[in-house]
């Protein structure tokens, strides 16, 4: 029980120094993160916890639950006057937390818990996680429901593989997790049932299902999913479920949603890096499981893993944190496969492929270096201090590991990429990128009008033009923002209801023209020029202020 505990405290000292860096300094990320942070804010502003909304525009899309704990923790550590980041992000680091000593908590009573611990701290560090809890979105928060879910499913299967008597809790955990899932995000009967179906196929056999209590499960679920959906629709008199299948789930099933469509093999493609730094050594719990597949711990990961994964690469609309809830498993798989390095031999073929990952590795750390020294080259026009020192990390991080690998001490270099981590993503998060500045556009342009003591209110809002990213909301205030078109800023301007314009140099000309026809005399005060993280474009933004109406 000590040591449980000790595994534990370390653990959330780990993931406390990688997901503090830069959670108030790094400002708010276009373009999900202010729509939900915003949402939230208009529900503390208004005390209507059942409806959100962005400004005046209904936003289901996503079931209440992240907003409800977005709103609680501002409520607790801050004011919503505050147009601060800090307690935005709170439950996706909370969420992340938890995922990661659930994942240890389930693992070791199958594995051994140097094993467990291991898969835990490998789940921790990995780049996906680390910017998902910098943003302010549902996945980190998800992902944590969807371990205590597993966690359930993996007992309940393993129990009756055993002849084990299944206890009540774990199908507590299973039904319970899948339930808070739902008022999260909703996905979560997805990948459980997918890894119900993927057992089953494997098994050929059915007969461990009734230990799940589908009557009791489903009771639970839809009763408990009921004692919100029903307030929450009719609170915005409208079907909150119909209008969310409506509105998210249909379009990522029907075509790339939002210009993110990807062809089916872009998570592999990208996962080296997503998974990155465990990702060196994830083929070493591929030839491990696949040699121990009959394993009932093994089989259970395996059917976490496969059947979601395909799913998700079979569905046009792809964006990286879609497979997050397959990397607990896959996360207990490698460690599995690290601790069991030394009892296995590879074939040629697998040495082959191991060497190459070896290689696209070594070029992802060198990505990285180059990345940190080159960013702010890029964005600034000079380097820094802090680049050039991570690139050193990570440069000798590449030298240790591999000539840890070299004496086939993997679990030590295993160890060595994880504490490595804190070193090279704290200060890059927590330093570097907070001074990007021509990545914080909307930052930017309420600096200025902060320090100009320009007033905007909702009868004479900033009219942007040319520019949506939702953060600018976010920084101003609700109703202190309209987005529009040119002519719908014309009409403010010339009708007094708008003094200023903020427009994207792009139809700056075509702006600048109607506005002399229409009488209206307009002068620059102000222009930001930046990297739209939103689109992923460099744009140039002009703040104009009315001087006289003809």
């Amino acid at each position: 029980m000590q040591q449980n505990s000790i595994y534990y405290s370390f653990l959330v000292l780990l993931c406390l120094c990688l997901y503090l860096p830069g959670i108030a300094s790094l400002p708010m990320v276009d373009r999900d993160s202010p729509h939900f942070s915003q949402a939230t804010k208009q529900m503390l502003q208004t005390g209507n916890y059942l409806q959100v909304k962005f400004q005046n525009h209904p936003r289901h899309l996503k079931p209440p639950g992240y907003y409800w704990l977005q709103a609680m923790s501002v409520k607790l550590f801050s004011s919503v006057k505050a147009a601060t980041n800090w307690p935005y992000r709170l439950p996706g680091v909370l969420g992340a937390i938890l995922a990661v000593l659930m994942t240890f908590g389930f693992a070791k009573r199958y594995v051994k818990k140097e094993v467990a611990l291991l898969a835990a701290a490998l789940l921790a560090s990995c780049f996906l996680l680390l910017i998902e809890t910098r943003l302010t979105v549902t996945d980190t928060l998800l992902l944590a429901t969807m371990v205590l879910m597993q966690g359930g499913l993996w007992e309940i299967y393993t129990s009756h593989s055993r002849q084990q008597t299944v206890r009540l809790r774990a199908v507590l955990y299973f039904w319970l997790g899948m339930t808070a899932g739902i008022l999260i995000k909703g996905i979560t009967p997805l990948v459980g049932f997918l890894t119900i179906i993927g057992l089953c196929i494997a098994d050929k056999n059915i007969a461990w299902l009734k230990k799940i209590r589908f009557g009791l499960g489903l009771t639970l679920l839809i009763l408990l999913t009921l004692a919100w959906l029903v307030p929450v629709s009719m609170a915005g008199k409208s079907n909150f479920l119909f209008d969310m299948v409506r509105g998210d789930v249909l379009p990522k099933l029907a075509g790339g949603q939002q210009s993110h469509g990807m062809p089916p093999g872009y998570y592999l493609l990208i996962f080296s890096l997503m998974f990155w730094p465990a990702s060196l050594f994830v083929w070493f719990g591929n030839v491990w499981g696949f040699r121990q597949r009959k394993d009932p711990t093994i089989r259970f990961l395996w059917a976490w893993i496969i059947p979601s994964w395909i799913f998700f690469a079979l569905v046009p609309t792809k964006l990286p944190q879609y497979v997050l809830p397959v990397y607990p498993a896959i996360a207990v798989l490698t460690s599995l496969g690290i601790f069991a390095r030394k009892e296995f031999t590879c074939r040629p073929l697998t040495k082959f492929l191991c060497r190459l990952q070896y290689v696209v590795w070594a070029l992802l750390g060198l990505a990285v270096t180059a990345a940190v020294i080159t960013l702010p080259f890029y964005l600034l026009g000079v380097g820094s201090v802090v680049g050039f020192m991570v690139a050193g990390v990570v440069l000798l991080t590449l030298v240790l590991m591999f000539y840890q690998i070299y004496l086939n001490e993997h679990v030590k270099a295993a160890w060595i990429a994880v504490i490595a981590s804190i070193f090279i993503f704290a200060p890059v998060f927590g330093v570097l990128l907070p001074n990007m500045r021509p990545l914080w556009i909307s930052q930017r342009v309420k600096t200025f009008i902060q320090k100009n003591n320009i007033q905007l209110t909702q009868s004479q809002p900033l009219y942007a033009v040319g520019y949506g990213e939702p953060s600018l909301v976010f920084l101003l205030g609700t109703h202190k923002v309209k987005f529009a078109p040119i002519d719908a800023a014309i009409a403010a301007l010339r009708q007094q209801r708008a003094d200023f314009v903020l427009c994207n140099q792009r139809i700056a000309a075509d702006f600048s023209n109607q506005a002399k026809q229409n009488g209206i005399v307009l002068e620059p005060i102000k222009t930001v020029r930046g990297f739209n993280l939103g689109n992923s474009r460099w744009i140039q933004l002009t703040l104009y202020k009315k001087i006289s109406t003809k």
